[in-house]
């Protein structure tokens, strides 16, 4: 029977990113090449890079958007000068020429010092740069994948970088700021001009954050950019203060859209201003890839991410991925860096409804961070007798 089983199953492995360790492919070819041993050796299996919009969206659609990636000179997100990459590509349903942003490449937190994080001083400046190179290289529209992001400007650096004309004055006297962040917002006057840009644009993010309130781009995210709670209170005055602002200028209210506090709330400011749509990146990124054809070929689908909890399950990759593969009833694993879902004790891994292998507790966080690789591989092979019985279940 382990014989048949071998030379026969096909194994798909679509996972997100294991951020500051691995990212989609790598932990994919990890998985593969760590089952690729008796009893499994000799099975056939496909990678797909996959992401829902944040680090990784750029990458997870070179391949099926056929991207050719374009060089750019923008600032990042301290107002420094940076070369980073935007791709150029089509859909395989239209001739159109689109442009693919990943945020991150310009406006990352991964490219700010730690004991430089703070959202008060950064901006999406150099994401709006992108965004402009690739209208003027004649993309009509652009996918802005967003997640990662150092700032909480509104999207105001950017949509300056787009051409929106704004007034800002601090104790009654104007002032243009060299380029626009957190701190700018509460001293927005108004939105003088609005651009008529050439192409349409369309973010996809893992959010379902508001504009502003508990829930939203400030409560929940600027902590980890670097906000204390007198930044924050300064950053939430200031995300009202812009949503008001917004609906005077265009009669929109973002105040509660859900996932326009994504990115500290350029989703929200794109959205208000210039009509960009929000959607979910991971659906973008499925239907790219023709996530569904390669599930329904799969006798197993592994998945996962770094941290997999709650919200993994609405929105994230292995949300979609897990969705797929019930529907079509096929056995799932899913491997991440650590499983924080409740879930009742003492039972298998192999026999629960979504089964999860996790790095931590098996493995130290800090050794598994700093040998993710080698602890994957370690991990699944401790496990295969029972990863055995999960796939005989197809």
């Amino acid at each position: 029977m382990v014989e048949k089983l071998a030379s026969s199953v096909k194994i798909l492995a679509a996972f997100d990113k294991f951020k500051g360790t691995l990212n989609s492919r790598e932990i994919g070819e990890i998985s593969l090449k760590s089952l690729n041993s008796s009893p499994f050796s000799g099975f056939q299996s496909k990678i797909l890079v996959l992401s829902d919009g944040g680090d990784g969206f750029l990458s997870s659609l070179t391949v099926p958007l056929e991207l050719e990636f374009v060089q750019c000179e923008v600032l990042d997100p301290l107002g420094r000068p940076i070369s980073t990459n935007f791709g150029v590509g089509k859909l395989p349903s239209s001739s159109e020429s689109i442009g693919v942003i990943e945020m991150a490449c310009a406006s990352g937190l991964h490219l700010v010092p730690m004991e430089l994080r703070n959202p008060l001083h950064t901006t999406s400046k150099g994401t709006g740069q992108l965004i402009a190179a690739a209208i003027k290289r004649g993309c009509t529209r652009i996918f802005l994948g967003v997640g990662g992001s150092a700032t909480n400007d509104g999207g105001l650096g950017a949509l300056e970088a787009l051409g929106v004309e704004m007034e800002f004055a601090k104790e009654g006297k104007s002032y243009v700021p060299e380029f626009i962040t957190g701190a700018d917002l509460p001293n927005l006057v108004s939105i003088k001009k609005l651009p008529k840009l050439l192409a349409s644009i369309e973010i996809s993010c893992d959010v379902t954050s508001p504009f502003v309130g508990k829930e939203g781009a400030v409560s929940v995210f600027s902590g980890q950019k670097g906000a204390g709670e007198k930044e924050k209170q300064i950053l939430e005055e200031g995300m009202i203060h812009l949503s008001t602002l917004i609906k005077e200028t265009t009669g929109k209210d973002v105040t509660e859209v859900p996932g326009s506090g994504a990115a500290g709330g350029i989703a929200g400011g794109f959205w208000g201003l210039i009509n960009a749509s929000l959607k979910k990146g991971i659906e973008f990124v499925a239907a790219a890839h023709d996530l569904e054809r390669h599930i329904q070929w799969a006798d197993f689908v592994l998945t996962g991410e770094g941290c997999f909890d709650e919200t993994s399950l609405v929105g994230k990759t292995p949300s979609k991925v897990i969705e797929l593969a019930q529907k079509h009833q096929k056995p799932l694993l899913v491997i991440c860096g650590e499983d924080r879902l409740k879930r009742e004790e003492h039972v298998p891994f192999w026999e629960r409804k979504i089964p999860v292998l996790s790095l931590v507790p098996t493995f130290d966080r800090e050794h598994a961070m700093k040998n993710a690789s080698d602890c994957v591989e370690e991990l699944i092979q401790r496990n295969l007798e029972d990863i055995h019985r999960l796939i005989e279940r197809r």
